[in-house]
């Protein structure tokens, strides 16, 4: 696979060299387990090192992104059931096969404030999103309530 950038340094596209192949098993690991293991971990291993941030920031985003294309997922009238239950079960184990810890559990959590009747979407961890100079929290901020400015000060005086 193959991130393609636009002239601002964003994803424009992701190249995939080939189709892929069947997948042959219903257990949520073992579908995931190329995903995970092969793009996903080094990728983040490196993301990690070069910016200094913790894995599980980088995991926690990861499965933000899972959690929401597993739900739109659920939500398409086409959608392949095994493959909508593979991916919830994913997210909803604590631990994998081999007794880690499952860097995916629970990314998102969904409540119901008091005296609302939306449901809200929060992320686990911050993405740390606010710490970029031209970015306010994101929409699934848990930090909500708290005084980004005093924040914003705080970083600038580490640097």
């Amino acid at each position: 696979m193959q991130v393609i950038f636009n002239d601002k340094g964003a994803t424009s596209r992701l190249w995939l060299p080939h189709e892929g192949t069947s997948i042959t098993t219903h257990d949520p690991f073992e579908r995931f387990a190329t995903l995970i293991e092969q793009h996903w971990a080094p990728l983040i291993e490196q993301l990690a090192a070069i910016s200094g941030a913790a894995q599980r920031v980088f995991w926690s985003n990861a499965g933000g992104y899972l959690d929401f294309y597993v739900n739109a997922l659920g939500e398409h009238p086409l959608a392949n059931r095994q493959a909508f239950e593979a991916a919830k079960a994913l997210l909803e184990a604590r631990n994998l096969p081999n007794g880690k810890r499952n860097p995916l559990f629970q990314p998102v959590r969904y409540f119901t404030p008091k005296g609302s009747e939306e449901v809200k979407r929060v992320r686990k961890l911050c993405c740390l999103r606010y710490l970029l100079d031209e970015f306010d929290t994101c929409g699934t901020c848990p930090l909500e309530g708290c005084d980004l400015e005093a924040r914003k000060r705080a970083k600038q005086v580490v640097r």
